[in-house]
């Protein structure tokens, strides 16, 4: 959990100067969230077979994506 909270921090340093201040919590928040759970869904992706498993990667993607363009809106 130290090394995601750590992860998480150094992509936020790099990409705070995009955000309004009030906003910067709330990413820092998502940041984590989204570091902690990619290990999760990378050994989902493993159980599956090829297809189903690129998938879930893919999705996993899509959500991320969609969850921070937010931020720069």
């Amino acid at each position: 959990m130290a090394e995601t909270h750590h992860q998480a921090n150094i992509f936020c340093d790099k990409v705070f100067h995009l955000l309004k201040a009030q906003r910067q919590e709330e990413f820092r928040r998502m940041v984590f969230l989204f570091f902690q759970l990619a290990g999760g869904v990378v050994r989902l992706a493993l159980t599956q077979d090829g297809m189903q498993g690129q998938r879930t990667i893919d999705d996993y993607k899509s959500i991320i994506h969609g969850q921070l363009r937010a931020f720069f809106d």
